[in-house]
């Protein structure tokens, strides 16, 4: 038996969060929280994951094989539709075709076993193939990639809160779709006023019409074509704009987090989070 969730809400109550995500932008970062439970013997294609991940074991244990991720060209990644945030291996790690695949023998490794009790961090973007040899039941606390990370008080910081209290970005109800591998929606609006600067060129008292900065943020990107009509119908439910036709570096504080989820769903997709996509070279992918 195997099975990955996200970790339903009414079950927060009886998690806890580790202390050292209880402080500075760790405790604002977190984007989803998953539950993994196996009854033994599974294990995992080498694959890589778009974000942060401390890895918490409840019981049983689990092998980890970790590569860094400057060895992408060893790998023998899998073609993914666009982006490179998440990926896997066409390379099967029990049973190497060195013919196939001869730079692989090249790729150095590292090598951990965790035991219940244990937490194990991953950076995003990083290769690792896990394995279990019995029950194991784990809890995995993905947060976001910011560019600045504060960390006050975190050495002060020893006590453990329920999870319930956590301010999470996708939770899952129980029942229903899951929202798992969903895009950071902090990323996704640092990215906005990022643009938003590039074209005042780090003003942040000056603003520009908005149909220019649609333009630029979104049709110069060849993104998704709805998403200036969404951008806009979006800001007119949250009555941002008013009378107003330019945007400001204001306007972005003053979009809800449920709007800026909106967007990252329309806006970022991380084909490694797509079965379809996931699958499509399986007859490959363990050559």
């Amino acid at each position: 038996m195997y099975c990955v969730s996200e970790i339903p809400e009414p079950m927060y109550k009886d998690l806890m969060l580790p202390a050292l995500m209880n402080c500075g932008s760790m405790k604002n970062s977190l984007v989803e929280m998953n539950l993994w439970i196996n009854s033994g013997g599974a294990k995992s294609i080498i694959h890589k994951d778009a974000h942060n991940q401390l890895n918490c074991l409840l019981a049983g244990s689990k092998d980890w094989i970790f590569i860094n991720n400057t060895h992408n060209d060893w790998i023998y990644q899998a073609e993914e539709i666009d982006g490179d945030q998440g990926g896997f291996s066409l390379v099967n790690p029990d049973s190497v075709n060195y013919k196939t695949f001869p730079l692989f023998a090249q790729v150095p490794w590292e090598y951990s076993t965790v035991h219940a009790g244990d937490c194990l961090y991953l950076p995003p973007r990083y290769y690792h193939r896990v394995k279990s040899t019995d029950r194991n039941f784990a809890v995995s606390f993905l947060f976001g990639t910011h560019s600045e990370f504060e960390m006050p008080e975190c050495d002060q910081t020893t006590s453990t809160v329920s999870l319930n209290t956590a301010p999470v970005q996708w939770k899952y109800s129980g029942s229903g779709l899951m929202s798992m591998g969903n895009s950071d929606p902090t990323m996704i609006k640092e990215w906005f006023i990022e643009m938003f600067l590039e074209m005042t060129w780090g003003d942040v008292t000056d603003n520009v019409p908005m149909e220019d900065y649609i333009r630029f943020v979104i049709d110069d990107e060849g993104s998704i074509p709805y998403m200036k009509e969404l951008f806009y119908k979006l800001l007119a439910e949250e009555m941002v704009l008013g009378d107003s036709e330019h945007v400001d570096r204001n306007m972005f504080d003053l979009i809800s987090e449920d709007v800026w989820r909106k967007l990252t769903v329309a806006q970022s997709y991380d084909p490694s989070n797509d079965p379809n996509n996931e699958y499509f070279t399986s007859g490959n992918r363990m050559s």
